[in-house]
């Protein structure tokens, strides 16, 4: 079960870090969903696993805060340069 809340905390991270590069008018919302989810997922942490599990997910989402930007600009730079046709 822990591990299944690390890869939701990792990818909500990963969300946040990817929207800090793109821009948009719903930008705003979006980072205010991507709040709560972490919100959410932390304390589902917490719920479940008590202080080390909290403390386990918030050291986890401060290291990947300094991994993922590399990987979330290449990501921003690929949706930018190919819009979705409509």
């Amino acid at each position: 079960m822990e591990e299944i809340l690390l890869v939701c905390l990792l990818i909500v991270v990963f969300l946040i870090v990817l929207d800090g590069f793109l821009n948009g008018a719903l930008k705003t919302r979006i980072d205010a969903v991507l709040s709560v989810a972490l919100l959410c997922v932390l304390g589902a942490m917490f719920y479940w696993f008590s202080w080390k599990g909290l403390g386990t997910g918030v050291a986890v989402a401060l290291i990947a805060t300094n991994f993922l930007p590399p990987i979330a600009r290449r990501a921003a730079a690929f949706l930018l340069a190919h819009p979705p046709k409509t």
